[in-house]
Formats: structure tokens, sequence, C-alpha cells
């Protein structure tokens, strides 16, 4: 996924992927189903996503349970992200390994 149709251009020019899809990751839904993957990884992307758009929310969705979520941050934008963290672990949905 990405937001950038040119980087997808690419992509799709030198055949680096099966499926590509262009996504806003701070709208809604992601275009998966429920637990579809064993793993979700977003490198390089949080600093550009509101937290509040409901992205982990939507992680948490489309994992298996007993699946990852992987995804590195800017320091200075950590705090940014405590309270979706929170609010999933709240609910049960989310837990910090390592």
């Amino acid at each position: 996924n990405d937001i950038s149709s040119a980087m997808l251009d690419i992509a799709k020019e030198r055949k680096c992927y099966d499926d590509i899809k262009l996504v806003d990751l701070n709208k809604g839904t992601l275009p998966y189903s429920n637990d579809e993957f064993d793993v979700v990884a977003c490198t390089g992307t949080m600093t550009y996503i509101n937290p509040k758009a409901g992205f982990l929310e939507e992680c948490v969705r489309i994992t298996r349970p007993g699946g990852f979520i992987c995804y590195t941050n800017r320091t200075d934008k950590l705090d940014d992200w405590n309270e979706a963290e929170l609010d999933l672990k709240r609910r049960g949905s989310w837990r910090l390994e390592g």
C-alpha cells in the first residue's frame, strides 16, 4: 500500500509486488478482510498518519489473533500514538511484545 500513485507506478513497472493498492491510511477501512494477515508491518509512514484516524484499530482488525503488528515511528512522535495504543490495550486488543 502507498498513497503516492507515482511510487506505485514504479513498483508496478518493476514488478515488485503481486498486489498493489493506493490507500490513504488516514481514511477509514483498509481494503483487507478481518484476520487476513499473520503480520502487519508499517515502516516510515506513522509520522504522516493521524493517530485518531483509526489506523491501529484497522491493523488489529486485519491481523489474525496471535499475529503481530510491527511499526516504526520517530522518537519525537511516540507520544502521539500512546493514547491509541492505550485505548486498544484497555479493550484487550493490544499488548507490547519485546
